[in-house]
């Protein structure tokens, strides 16, 4: 079930959120996600944030600030279930366009976005990371 993010679920949804970073970007130092935590869970909280649930479960969730995607992050038991793809499906729904980072380094991210139709719009530098990334768009 996709829902509404609630407090009940926060915690799920930072653990989920710091242990995708931590495996999937293990080229940026672990202290980098570490020092984000408190800030991206008080983004969290002023968000567009779907959970996807399975009776208490927190599989996965995405966030979006107004048009930009800011993340689809499913537990690492649960990935390549599809969980993802139904969470940005949701999005679609609720949005006309969408646009996100993504690190370049992150092929397997870069080769679902452009399975679900997103275009690669621009090659840039990450400032904080100093790691390249693509942006790119979704329109319906």
């Amino acid at each position: 079930m996709i829902e509404l993010l609630n407090a009940e679920y926060m915690t799920a949804v930072m653990t989920i959120w710091l242990e995708s970073n931590l495996a999937v970007h293990n080229y940026i130092p672990a202290v980098y996600w570490w020092n984000k935590f408190d800030d991206v869970k008080s983004t969290l909280k002023e968000s567009e944030v779907y959970i996807y649930r399975q009776a208490d479960e927190v599989l996965g969730f995405v966030g979006v600030q107004e048009d930009y995607l800011a993340g689809i992050f499913v537990d690492k038991e649960h990935r390549s279930e599809g969980i993802g793809q139904q969470l940005l499906n949701e999005m679609k729904q609720k949005h006309s366009q969408l646009l996100l980072n993504v690190y370049q380094k992150n092929q397997r991210a870069i080769d679902f976005y452009l399975r679900e139709g997103f275009q690669k719009i621009e090659k840039q530098i990450d400032e904080v990371t100093g790691e390249p990334e693509w942006s790119m768009q979704w329109e319906k």
